[in-house]
């Protein structure tokens, strides 16, 4: 057969194929296997029965062209190379095959949006090779795949999909893998070492999970890699039932589950965006040490973010938007939040809607946050929260170099014990039942209970005196009155203490202010570092009479 030089076969370049061998039966192909005694290139341009025949191919190079099949039989030990379309029949079993690429069109795979394409992906997926998924005319009908180890399925590149696709004809000419309706297993079972990317997955009618693992074993779900793998309609979404470990989730999202991301342990996700889901992030017991970083989280019927034992979740310039009941949930866990905003969690009619609650023995850590009532969003109304921060009195709040300045009704509850550690933080009011404290440096009128400020030294030397600020606007006078508290840090036998404090309106350490606003505080120096170069500035309540706000600077002097 003459043929050109080169020719194209997918995305191969094939040479020298004049010198090749062209079988056109069974017979031909088995006679010139049992002569050969190095690869030879062989081409399939037609379709050929193999009659139930097990060929061994000896790592010759297996050349399909448009309209070449093998079907009936087995073949093994070769190189394969075709384009997009079938080379495999249903009752061919293939094994020990090199290729750079498999893809599903090869078993016979369509992507019209009506076929059930799952078998052509499953035999795809056991060549254990890098499956390639290429755009298809409408999409692909797929029910639930076996994932082995180190399989790699990649789709071409796609853009992100509408915030809040209706129906399938938004994933219509999308690398998209959409379950039947109805199906109630996991899309994938997976174990470990898994990579998947620019795929999106759609469950149809959230009758059943996006990802599983196997259960009771240590060595499943581990090192898997998501990118640009978008999800839709599963009961639960990155995640499963048991735990997924030391994963990567790149630029993913998951919209209308009801569960987004669940129980991960020592994984990351950058740029992740969750919405519309039910639950959005769901970190159970021991789902710990996970890094959450430049994500985005909102308008989650229930809770954007539940955490519950869940240790050391950390979240790194994230955004969270109306969440339902709350933005974030926290129970019994340890929690660190640095920049980012927190906006519109909970419902206004909700006794204890916030944008944080927090439950049991909870500690969450907020660095230059900016926290955020927000206002009407096409036309559903506003979302105001009662309360910044819901706690319970044996949560720990420690906050620094952040702004929560809106104008709340309450920003704190359930306030009776000195657990709240602020910084140079902008507004705050604190409420409980026996009484008020200002913490502020706003000027607005602002309450807080048993409040702690803290403050570093800067530039420390023995013998250094440092002077205390403290303004006080009171809220029925609007008068300023200003106090000042000087004190030394000394050290003696390898200690620091605060030694020399002096006021010239202070009295036993209580501020006392007029007849007319006959409201105390008192303030103390605590938790001097043994080295003296920091300590706590506490400010607590005397009297229950008024409400004002308070700044207080300290300055080395």
């Amino acid at each position: 057969m003459n043929l050109q030089d080169f020719i194209k076969v997918g995305t191969a370049y094939i040479t020298n194929l004049n010198n090749a061998f062209y079988p056109e039966n069974v017979k031909d192909l088995k006679k010139y296997l049992e002569h050969i005694s190095e690869p030879k290139t062989i081409v399939i341009n037609s379709k050929i029965d193999l009659e139930g025949e097990s060929l061994d191919l000896h790592s010759s190079e297996l050349v399909f062209i448009s309209g070449g099949m093998l079907d009936n039989g087995i073949i093994k030990n070769a190189k394969i190379k075709a384009g997009l379309f079938q080379i495999f029949g249903e009752n061919l079993t293939v094994s020990n095959i090199d290729a750079e690429q498999v893809y599903p069109q090869w078993f016979g795979a369509v992507g019209d949006g009506t076929n059930d394409d799952t078998q052509a992906f499953q035999k795809a997926i056991n060549l254990k090779n890098t499956v390639y998924i290429p755009k298809p005319p409408v999409y692909y009908v797929v029910s639930s795949l076996n994932i082995p180890p180190h399989t790699q399925m990649i789709g071409e590149y796609i853009d992100r999909s509408p915030y809040a696709p209706l129906n399938l004809a938004y994933f219509e000419k999308l690398v998209a893998l959409v379950r039947p309706a109805g199906q109630t297993a996991p899309m994938l079972n997976i174990e470990n070492a898994v990579t998947i990317k620019n795929l999106i997955f759609v469950g149809r009618d959230k009758a059943g999970d996006f990802l599983e693992t196997p259960a009771n074993s240590t060595s499943y779900g581990k090192h898997m890699h998501f990118e640009n793998v978008y999800i839709y309609w599963f009961k639960k979404g990155f995640g499963t039932s048991n735990y997924l470990r030391n994963s990567r989730f790149i630029n993913c999202k998951a919209t209308y589950c009801d569960e987004g991301f669940k129980n991960l342990i020592d994984c990351r996700v950058i740029n992740a965006e969750v919405n519309a889901c039910v639950r959005g992030v769901v970190q159970g017991v021991g789902a710990n040490s996970t890094d959450w970083v430049a994500c985005r989280f909102e308008w989650c019927s229930d809770k954007n973010v539940d955490l519950y034992k869940a240790e050391k979740n950390f979240f790194l310039s994230c955004s969270f938007d109306r969440g339902y009941n709350y933005n974030i949930s926290v129970n019994d866990c340890v929690v660190f939040i640095s920049g980012g905003q927190i906006t519109r969690g909970g419902r206004n009619d909700n006794f204890d809607s916030a944008n944080i609650r927090m439950g049991g023995v909870s500690e969450i850590y907020l660095s230059n946050v900016k926290m955020e009532k927000g206002t009407d969003d096409g036309g559903i109304g506003s979302l105001t929260p009662k309360y910044a921060i819901y706690r319970n009195t044996t949560s720990k709040v420690y906050i620094s170099n952040s702004n929560i300045s809106d104008s709340w009704t309450v920003a704190f509850s359930n306030q009776k014990y000195p657990l709240i550690n602020i910084n140079n933080t902008k507004g705050f009011r604190n409420v409980s039942g026996e009484g008020y404290i200002v913490s502020t440096l706003d000027g607005t009128t602002t309450t807080a209970q048993d409040t702690i400020i803290s403050y570093v030294v800067k530039n420390y030397q023995i013998g250094n005196v440092y002077e205390i600020d403290i303004f006080v606007r009171v809220a029925n006078t609007g008068t300023r009155i200003i106090e000042k508290l000087y004190f030394m840090i000394a050290r003696e036998g390898g200690n620091a203490y605060i030694t020399a404090t002096k006021s010239d309106n202070l009295s036993a350490n209580k501020i006392n202010f007029s007849a007319n606003s006959p409201t105390d505080l008192a303030i103390d120096i605590l938790n001097v570092a043994p080295d003296g170069t920091t300590f706590d500035i506490a400010v607590s309540q005397v009297n229950t009479t008024n409400t004002y706000n308070l700044e207080v600077i300290c300055k080395n002097l």
